[in-house]
């Protein structure tokens, strides 16, 4: 017989070697499998051609990227009958699994002759599931019923979607029912040739990531294997797929498709992350190697990440013929770093000392199968970025301006030599997206795709008919004064331009409300920070840049760099090849600036020095600036030796407060409870304000309006009368009372960011004074008053919406079904329903995963476009306890009420694949109470603050219906229709009966002695979906779960039939025995209390735990 692939038959052919079977990986039939070869342990010194077989040039984009050289072999026709008799007489019932090389395709073979025919006549099915395990976890999963009229001349091909260790189970059935199970088996679905790329950063993704195509790309290597530090750069449903003549990518099969996906919220947690999966890497690599010692791997990492060779390459022992590897810059660090190591004077030596070390660390790895403490750890292997490169024949190190490596102590001699390498590569993103993306409309349209580029970023410019000037962030704690920053480039350029912000990719700003809420006062609009900043101005190549110092500013085109921040024009004109020579202006904070500017700031105020490029003094008369942010002005002026002229002077943009004019609660931020409070109500001029606890009254209700300058009035809604500092006094120690508006400055305040999306109330009267509350006590009945700015707690205030508004516009399009809602703290724990409580206000906790029916949660959308979370087990929904907007208050389960607002929720989308839920009722989010990922930790309502402890990761899973479903199906053929005795394991001289032989609705059901009695007789039916009633002989009536009640243990008696699922069943194998299953929740089952064989053991309902309580025999 003779079979070809569909893929062979195809019109896009794949040139690649491929072996007719694996014999060293998989079992063939009933005979076992050789023992797979032993990983070789080469001699790590022992030195290679310079270019080896697995290396191609990359000419044209200045990057080598090594090639397979694996002639292409003639596609392999179906095994014959004489491969089968060479694999014995045992295989010759047996179904075979056969890997077709270099893909992920696997042939199903049956059995010829009249094996074959048996096989055919007695199933009508083939049942395969195939599992990838890592560290006893099932990560990959193939589970699927092939009819055997799909089975074109005995054979059908499977793709099991990605490469490594699978173990199969096979077995044929008729009509759903199991005929035979074949023995277990070990697949391996392997390759001549992989790339690997475990990567960190963005810049050195979009590196990587520009090589997948064109016409030297890395995928004609072999299968590309991924793993991200910042995977949300990815749409992981959008990796290239196979397609001649290059292999596709995989996401890392040893974490699961949600893990391979999820970035944490904070840039520390992404980078831990990232380090701690370098093992996980390093085990799947041993286990491709130990699958075929002959593969090679070509490793693709980042400078930053040394210890990634000892782990990956050198502890699994793999031969220096059979890899390659390519170092690619983090970006600024590579040149850094490499300053910083060869600094003194005879940097030389310091290359030979770390040369030696290396080599050191790498024959310890090789000897060991394990890299020592050193090798492992990311920091303290990161000396040797160059000296790994340096030490390889097969290695390079690309960099995207070798020019700027310094040795400064031998005047730049070593680092010379180091730029002159031919193992240092210059990578240009923009030649890679000239070459291999922009020819190809294709290469295109994937390319944006995976990507998630979105080609109407600046739609908004475009109607507007406006330029576009991007501000590029960094790191949120690392933008100190961006709000006064960009107020000054929106003021100096005006209306010329839409304004954008694109963030840093460790901090998107979906996870930081204080973010959103600044980008909203300054009326810009925010890019995926996922996305490189040079691929965008690739594919926007007319927009401008200004911003915080990047990478970015070398891929500009010239005259498109605006500014730069927090850096000097002194800094920039220092270095010739600065990318930050040619701009406009250059802004940096007061302290920074000339003498005798800075004796031009008004005392208290936010100064900065604006320096102007020559082109802007000749043409305009003035050199520098001086932006006052408190006042909002800009005045400009010509330094002449050692004066500053001034030019003339612009008022500029205002900041404006994230508080919109409306009704708040002021809570402190020294408590969750404690909120602003005019005492017992009072209307009278002079009464106090203080700290009380939360109680909505409308003494704690607060009115905030603005006037022409931005100026807000806190009125108190009770007294009509306003927030007043004493005696218009604006001294530390001046207490903070009501009084009747009169519109001065001492009833004026300015409400601007604190941290962590908290307020300051900042007095008109001085910008250094603020709202305080007294000795930062945190107890009811606490004064109020004024004191100089510390940006202590006891200065911060949240302002919440007495009338939350929340809007269903821009929500996740989630699909209505079932999930488990995993904390993206920790995603091993979920939201759990505590104690299986059934009642109205029980409570919620995080719970390790269990897959229990607490922890699921039915989600529907509604009419009016928000969700709805019910809880599997309790029926109930998610709701927003005593409707509060105060925070803090652990949320519960309520009975449906599809009026109350308080149990419905806006899902939003977060970085990561994670989602941020608020209740419509409340504004508030679902939150993990202190972020503590612990069991039992409460789930809470909260402020939105962006934190990990309100972002969930939604779990699709089975409905405990659907999976009653499925077991029915599957078990209905397990004991048929008929009438038995049920004999309990753990009293196999019992039997269950009706307790008296009682014929009366409610009888009690029992474990009692064998008689042989019509009251110990059960006749068993099934339903259409294979749901089991058990009726009882004597009485007529049938087992039921009383009152349908699921908290355990649950009485069990009979009654008259109402086909209701507390009268359902599903009976399912285990261990040789049955277990009956309650159709009320897959979890609970028939059980013998305490697992007593005494005559009178009450049969109930109890939770599955696997003991021989629960375990019975059906005896006809």
């Amino acid at each position: 017989m003779h079979h070809q692939h569909a893929r062979v038959r195809s019109a896009s052919i794949r040139n690649l070697s491929l072996t007719a079977l694996l014999t060293g990986a998989l079992v063939c039939g009933a005979g076992l499998a050789p023992a797979l070869a032993e990983p070789a342990s080469p001699t790590p010194s022992a030195e290679a051609s310079a270019t080896t077989g697995a290396e191609a040039s990359q000419e044209a984009h200045g990057v080598e990227a090594p090639q397979s050289t694996s002639e292409a072999s003639p596609l392999p026709s179906a095994p014959s009958g004489q491969d089968r008799a060479a694999r014995g007489a045992a295989a010759s019932s047996d179904m075979t699994l056969t890997n077709e090389r270099n893909t992920t395709d696997v042939v199903i073979e049956l059995p010829e002759g009249e094996a074959g025919k048996e096989l055919r006549e007695s199933a009508d099915t083939v049942h395969l599931r195939a599992t990838m395990s890592y560290r006893g976890k099932v990560m990959r999963e193939i589970d699927q019923r092939i009819s055997l009229k799909d089975f074109t001349d005995d054979y059908y091909i499977l793709d099991f979607k990605t490469f490594g260790k699978f173990t199969v189970e096979l077995s044929t059935e008729k009509n759903g029912a199991v005929v035979r199970k074949f023995p277990k088996r070990t697949v391996g679905v392997t390759a001549d040739s992989y790339v690997l790329a475990p990567v960190s950063a963005t810049l050195p993704v979009a590196m990587f990531s520009l090589n997948l195509w064109g016409k030297d790309s890395v995928r004609r290597i072999g299968p590309v294997i991924a793993m991200f530090e910042r995977p949300n750069a990815y749409d992981w449903n959008a990796l290239p797929g196979p397609r001649a003549p290059e292999n596709g990518v995989y996401a890392l099969p040893y974490l699961s498709e949600r893990e391979n996906a999820f970035q944490p919220g904070g840039f520390d947690e992404a980078a831990q992350q990232f380090r701690d999966r370098i093992d996980v890497f390093a085990d799947y690599v041993r286990d491709l190697r130990e699958l075929d010692p002959s593969s090679a791997f070509h490793l693709y990492s980042v400078d930053m990440f040394p210890n990634m060779v000892q782990k990956v390459i050198y502890a699994n022992r793999i031969p220096q013929d059979q890899y390659t590897i390519n170092l690619m810059t983090d970006g600024a660090y590579s040149y850094v770093k490499f300053a910083d190591l060869y600094q003194g004077s005879n940097p030389r030596g310091t290359h030979e000392r770390l040369l030696r070390e290396w080599k050191e660390m790498k024959e310890h790895a090789y000897a060991n199968g394990r890299a020592d403490a050193k090798a492992s750890e990311q920091w303290s292997t990161a000396d040797y970025l160059w000296a790994l490169v340096d030490s390889e024949p097969n290695a390079h190190w690309w960099l995207a301006r070798p020019k700027l490596l310094s040795t400064s102590g031998d005047g730049n001699a070593f680092a010379t030599q180091v730029q002159k390498s031919p193992k240092v590569r210059g990578v240009n993103i923009s030649q890679l997206l000239s070459a291999n993306i922009k020819p190809s409309k294709e290469a295109t349209e994937q390319f944006k795709a995976l990507y998630n580029f979105n080609d109407g970023y600046f739609s908004a410019a475009e109607r507007e008919g406006k330029d576009v000037l991007l501000l590029l962030g960094t790191i949120h704690p690392n933008e100190q004064g961006f709000e006064d920053y960009a107020r000054f480039t929106k003021s100096y350029y005006g209306d010329r331009y839409a304004y954008y912000y694109k963030g840093h990719p460790a901090t998107p700003t979906e996870m930081s409300v204080p973010k959103q809420e600044q980008l909203k006062r300054l009326g810009m609009d925010d890019v995926d920070a996922s996305i490189a900043a040079e691929l965008i101005l690739f594919f926007n190549p007319g927009i401008d840049i200004a911003g915080y110092q990047s990478s970015t500013f070398e891929s500009t085109q010239p005259g498109r760099s605006k500014g730069v921040f927090n850096y000097t024009k002194g800094e920039a004109m220092a270095m010739a090849d600065s990318p930050y020579r040619d701009l406009d202006f250059w802004i940096v904070p007061i302290d920074r600036a000339w003498d005798q500017l800075k004796r031009l700031c008004p005392g208290g105020h936010s100064c900065y020095q604006v320096e102007f490029s020559d082109a802007i003094a000749a043409s305009e008369g003035y050199t520098h600036a001086l932006w006052d942010a408190t006042d909002s002005v800009i005045v400009y002026y010509k330094k002449q030796g050692d004066r500053f002229e001034k030019v003339r002077s612009q008022d500029a943009i205002g900041e404006k407060s994230s508080v919109e004019p409306g009704e708040y609660f002021i809570k402190s931020a020294l408590a969750d409870h404690l909120v602003l409070d005019v005492p017992g109500a009072s209307r009278d001029d002079g009464a106090n304000v203080q700290l009380w606890d939360a109680n909505r009254s409308d003494a704690q209700k607060w009115r905030v309006s603005y006037d022409s300058q931005g100026l807000a009035t806190i009125t108190n809604v009770a007294s009509g009368k306003v927030l007043d500092a004493q005696w218009a006094s604006s001294r530390p120690g001046t207490n903070v009372d009501q009084w009747s508006s009169n519109g001065t400055r001492a009833q004026k305040w300015r409400i601007t960011s604190g941290n962590q999306g908290r307020m300051k109330i900042v007095s008109a009267l001085d910008p250094a004074i603020v709202l305080d509350v007294a000795a930062a006590n945190a107890s009811a009945g606490a004064n109020v008053g004024l004191w100089n700015a510390n940006g202590s707690d006891a200065q911060e205030f949240s302002f919440i919406p007495t009338q939350p508004k929340v809007s269903s516009a821009g929500q996740a399009d989630i699909t209505p079904g079932y999930y488990e809602l995993a904390s993206v703290v920790d995603p091993t724990k979920g939201i759990d329903l505590k104690d299986f409580a059934m009642n109205n206000g029980a409570r919620l906790q995080l719970w390790g995963s269990s897959k229990t029916d607490n922890q699921i949660w039915k989600i529907s959308r509604e009419s009016d476009g928000f969700y709805r979370l019910v809880n599997t087990w309790s029926n109930k929904s998610l709701d927003s306890t005593d409707g509060t907007p105060i925070p803090g208050t652990e949320l519960q389960l309520w009975d449906t009420d599809t009026s109350n607002m308080n149990q419905k929720w806006a899902i939003f989308s977060v970085t990561g694949g994670a989602y941020m839920l608020r209740n419509v009722g409340t504004g508030l989010v679902v939150n993990l109470r202190w972020g503590q990922a612990r069991n039992g930790m409460a789930i809470d309502g909260y402020l939105a603050n962006g934190t990990t402890s309100q972002q969930w990761r939604l779990n699709p899973v089975q409905g405990p219906q659907e999976i009653l479903d499925q077991w029915a199906k599957e078990n209905r053929n397990l004991v048929p229709d008929g009438e038995y005795q049920i004999r309990p394991v753990v009293a196999p001289n019992n039997r269950v009966e009706v307790q008296w032989a009682s014929r009366d609705a409610g009888a009690h059901v029992w474990s009692y002695q064998s008689n042989g009695s019509a009251a110990q007789k059960w006749r068993i039916s099934h339903d259409d979906k294979g749901y089991v009633t058990l009726t009882n002989v004597a009485s007529g009536k049938v087992l039921d779960v009383f009152a349908a009640w699921k908290n355990w243990p649950a009485r069990v008696n009979q009654q008259p039939s109402n086909s209701s699922a507390a009268q359902k069943w599903v009976i399912r194998e285990r261990g040789g025995h049955k277990v009956l299953v309650s159709a009320l929740s897959p979890m609970l089952v028939l059980d013998l209390e305490g697992g007593r064989s005494q005559n009178g053991t009450t049969v109930h309902l109890y939770q599955d735990n696997g003991s021989s309580a629960q375990r019975f025999d059906f005896l006809k």
